[in-house]
C-alpha cells in the first residue's frame, strides 16, 4: 500500500510544459480566407473570423495531453460588435452637430473604458475551457476604475498642477513669472517632479492591475492566486532605467566614434549650421540610418526586456489552489530576436508573413511556460454561470481598448 501511494504521489507531482502545435502555413489559410470574406461582407464576417482564429489557437495549445477550447459563437460576437460600431459612429458623427458634443462623447468613452475591459475579461474567461471545465473571472468593476482611471488622472493632475505653478502652461491668460508664488518651481523642477510622480505610481499601478487580473480568475470552483510584491516591480523599473543610461552612453559613444572616423560628424555639423550637406541620400537617409533606426531597435529591446522580466516574475507567483504552480523562463534576448526578425519579415513581405510571425511569437511565449502539477486537476467542475454578452469585449476591440499587463 505504501509503495502504491508513493507511486501515485510521484505520478501526480510533475512538471508539464505548455505546447503549441500550430503552424504558420495552417494559420495562413485561415487568415487569408478571413480577410477575403471580411472585405467581401463589409466586415460582417469578421465575427466568424475571430471565432475561427481563436478556436484554432486554443485547439492547438495543449497541457498534459489535453487542449484548450473556445466556446463563443459568431452571433454572440456579431451582436456586440454591431452595438460597438454604432456607438463609435455616433461618437464620430457628433462632431458635425457640435464640437462640444464630440468632446462629451469621447469623455464618456474614456469613462466607459474600465467597464469595457472588465466585461471583456469576464467574457473571454467564461468562453474558455480546459478538460471540459470552464474558466471564470470574478472581480469588481470599481477596482478597474481605481487603477485604470483614477490613479492615472492623479498623475495627470500633478503634471498640470506643476506646469501651472511653474508658468509652463497658459490657461487662457498670460502667466507672468513675477506673478508666480514665491518659490515657484522652475521648468526643470517641474519635469523632475513629473517624472518622479510617474515613476512612483507606475510600478504600483502595474502591480495592482496584474494582481487584479490573476486573482480574479477561476478554473471551475478553483481559485487562482498571485501574491505580487510592488517592490519587485520597482526593482525591474530601476534595472530598466540603469540599463537605459548605460545603453545610451554606449550608443552615443559608438556613433560619435563612427561619425569621427568616417567624416560624417563634419557633414552633420554642416547640415545643422548651413542646412547643406553632402551626406549620401540626403539628411532624411542620414537621420533614418544613424538616428531613428538605432533608437527603434533599442526601444524594441527594452520592451522585450521589460515584458520578459514582468512575465517571469508575475507567473512565478501564480498558483491554482494547492493543485498547480507556474514558472516562466522567457529570455529577453530570444524574445528580442523573435520580435525584431518578425518585424523585418513583415516589412519585406508587405505583411503577408503575419501568420508565420504571430505563430512564432505565440509558440515561444507558450513553450517558455511550465506548470507544476502536484494535485488532481480532474477534481474541478464547471460552476453554474450566467450567460454573458459579448458587448464588453467587442466595444473594447472596436475602440482599441486593450489591457497591457506587461506579461
Amino acid at each position: 500500500m505504501e509503495i502504491g501511494a508513493d507511486l501515485t504521489a510521484e505520478v501526480s507531482d510533475r512538471w508539464e510544459r505548455i505546447q503549441f502545435c500550430g503552424t504558420g502555413g495552417e494559420y495562413f489559410k485561415i487568415w487569408i480566407v478571413n480577410i477575403f470574406l471580411s472585405i467581401l461582407t463589409l466586415g460582417i464576417y469578421s465575427a466568424w473570423a475571430k471565432v475561427r482564429t481563436r478556436r484554432y489557437f486554443y485547439g492547438n495549445t495543449t497541457l498534459d495531453g489535453a487542449s484548450f477550447e473556445y466556446h463563443a459563437t459568431p452571433t454572440m460576437i456579431l451582436k456586440g460588435r454591431l452595438i460597438a460600431m454604432a456607438v463609435l459612429l455616433i461618437t464620430l458623427s457628433s462632431g458635425y452637430i457640435h464640437s462640444l458634443l464630440e468632446v462629451v462623447f469621447f469623455i464618456l468613452l474614456a469613462l466607459l473604458a474600465p467597464f469595457v475591459i472588465w466585461r471583456a475579461l469576464i467574457f473571454n474567461a467564461r468562453m474558455s475551457s480546459y478538460r471540459n471545465v470552464r474558466f471564470g473571472y470574478y472581480s469588481k468593476a470599481s477596482s478597474f476604475y481605481v487603477y485604470l482611471l483614477l490613479l492615472p488622472l492623479l498623475v495627470a493632475a500633478a503634471v498640470i498642477g506643476m506646469q501651472y505653478f511653474s508658468g509652463a502652461m497658459d490657461f487662457g491668460h498670460t502667466v507672468e513669472t513675477e506673478a508666480l508664488p514665491r518659490g515657484g518651481a522652475s521648468l526643470g523642477v517641474t519635469i523632475a517632479v513629473t517624472l518622479l510622480t510617474i515613476y512612483i505610481l507606475a510600478p504600483y499601478i502595474q502591480k495592482s492591475i496584474n494582481s487584479l487580473y490573476f486573482n480574479g480568475h477561476k478554473y471551475g470552483q478553483g481559485q487562482f492566486r498571485a501574491r505580487l510584491d510592488a517592490w519587485s516591480y520597482y526593482l525591474i523599473y530601476i534595472k530598466i532605467i540603469v540599463l537605459g543610461i548605460v545603453v545610451s552612453f554606449i550608443v552615443m559613444g559608438g556613433f560619435t566614434a563612427i561619425a569621427t572616423f568616417t567624416g560624417i560628424g563634419a557633414e552633420f555639423s554642416s547640415l545643422i549650421n548651413t542646412g547643406e550637406s553632402e551626406l549620401p541620400g540626403g539628411p532624411g537617409v542620414f537621420f533614418s540610418v544613424f538616428v531613428f533606426l538605432p533608437l527603434f531597435v533599442i526601444v524594441i529591446w527594452f520592451k522585450a526586456y521589460a515584458t520578459s522580466r514582468f512575465r517571469n516574475y508575475s507567473l512565478s507567483k501564480l498558483k491554482l489552489d494547492s493543485t498547480a504552480t507556474f514558472r516562466s523562463k522567457m529570455s529577453p534576448g530570444e524574445l528580442f530576436r523573435i520580435q525584431f526578425s518578425n518585424l523585418l519579415l513583415l516589412v519585406f513581405t508587405i505583411g503577408l508573413a503575419y501568420p508565420w510571425t504571430f505563430v512564432r511569437l505565440t509558440r515561444y511565449k507558450l513553450q517558455t511556460l511550465s506548470v507544476h502539477i502536484y494535485g488532481d486537476v480532474d477534481q474541478y467542475v464547471t460552476q453554474m454561470q450566467a450567460r454573458q454578452s459579448a458587448l464588453g469585449e467587442e466595444i473594447g476591440e472596436a475602440f482599441d481598448l486593450d489591457l497591457d499587463l506587461g506579461i
